[in-house]
């Protein structure tokens, strides 16, 4: 079965998903407000490197910093110097971003004394159509008539599969990928046999529990084995669409036979042979645990659209998007009525401060939509919870 690739454009930002035989395996957020991202080159100045330290402090503009490590660098930066770096958002030092030293022409910079941003990859959102041949390609889905004819222009073999989809609900809604994507914001994920995974963040990795949960059979040999067996399937697409890099803990529900363990770790290699980033792997121990390192390459999903508080909760933006779409959605189907929004005061925020090319989201979408949108400011939701719903003018 090939791949279906839904693309949502909205006010705020651009989202592309992937739907693989197994379910959604990728989700790519397009965000041009962002003040870094993942491979972004930078002209840094070194603002600090410590006394017998093995990494230098930089200051990449404005309020934004990066850590630079020199352990294995043939040439030691001064401090004062503009280089030029390229980020790993998803990678930290004590909070700051990690940086490595990047490779650029000169006549690039020459005629700035200022760090600042020299280049970011466009078109984020088109990364699934360029890292997959045509023909593990199913049919591409886009929700907005500007990006649907780039795409139909773009890339020519695929034309003839490239649907513009106006529908009512939207794809995204449709196909179950937004309640996909709140499953991510959840610790504990059913399995479809009926066991379940408890997936949680510690400083030294990622920690997965399996356990049967309402499973049930007259062999519990046989019934260990298959929620497990569903557990490696479920795990191994978690980590891709999650983007988890680092090291991860599987404790699988126990089992008495090697013929169990056995079924359960070809299970486990089959769908991580599916899996483009490597991830190496050691036996399962006589306790029934798993090790995992998969390699880091990108910023973890959770990272970009939340936040840890007390619990892992959408940020501002990713609120503040799904309000834009929300809003786009409801001017539809009631032209003329006055948008009103209920959210906390964060993604209001973002949504009347964000800088969109010298507009707000807020300011953007009233001008787009032709439309009076307004806050219930008596609405007390959490963080990250909103609504959005229509009035006649009076």
């Amino acid at each position: 079965m090939a791949d279906i690739i839904v693309i949502d454009g909205g006010l705020g930002e651009i989202r592309t998903a992937v739907l693989g035989p197994a379910g959604l395996v990728e989700l790519v957020y397009d965000r041009p407000w962002e003040a870094v991202r993942d491979n972004d080159i930078f002209l840094a100045r070194v603002s600090k490197i410590p006394s017998g330290g093995d990494g230098a402090f930089l200051s990449l503009g404005g309020n934004l910093e990066a850590y630079l490590p020199l352990r294995r660098s043939r040439s030691r930066p001064a401090e004062g110097d503009l280089i030029p770096v390229r980020l790993r958002v998803g990678a930290r030092h004590n909070k700051r971003i990690v940086a490595r030293r990047e490779t650029v022409s000169r006549e690039i910079f020459s005629s700035t004394d200022r760090p600042g941003r020299l280049y970011r990859e466009p078109d984020r959102w088109l990364t699934p159509l360029h890292t997959r041949e045509s023909d593990t390609i199913e049919s591409v889905l886009v929700s907005d008539p500007a990006l649907y004819q780039r795409i139909r222009t773009r890339f020519s073999a695929l034309a003839d599969r490239v649907r513009l989809d106006r529908d009512d609900p939207p794809a995204f809604e449709r196909l179950g990928i937004e309640e996909e994507i709140e499953r991510l914001f959840t610790p504990r994920r059913q399995l479809p046999g009926g066991g379940a995974l408890t997936i949680e963040e510690t400083a030294a990795g990622t920690t997965i529990d399996v356990d049967t949960g309402t499973a049930s059979g007259p062999d519990p040999e046989a019934v260990a084995c298959a929620v497990n067996i569903d557990a490696a399937r479920e795990i191994a697409r978690y980590l891709r669409l999650a983007r988890v890099g680092g090291l991860v803990f599987i404790d699988f529900v126990g089992m008495r036979t090697a013929q169990s363990r056995k079924a359960v770790m070809t299970a486990l290699d089959t769908a991580l042979a599916e899996d483009p980033v490597p991830t190496e792997r050691t036996n399962m121990s006589r306790f029934g645990v798993v090790e995992l390192n998969r390699e880091r390459r990108a910023t973890p999903l959770l990272d970009e659209i939340g936040e840890r508080t007390t619990s892992l909760t959408p940020n501002p933006a990713t609120a503040g998007s799904a309000i834009l779409r929300a809003l786009e959605r409801e001017s539809r189907r009631a032209p003329g009525h006055t948008l009103v929004v209920c959210c906390d005061a964060r993604s209001a925020a973002w949504l009347e401060e964000t800088d969109l090319d010298g507009q707000s989201p807020l300011a953007r979408a009233r001008e787009t939509l032709h439309a009076r949108i307004v806050f219930d400011v008596t609405a007390d939701l959490e963080p990250g919870r909103w609504n959005v719903y229509s009035r006649a003018r009076a």
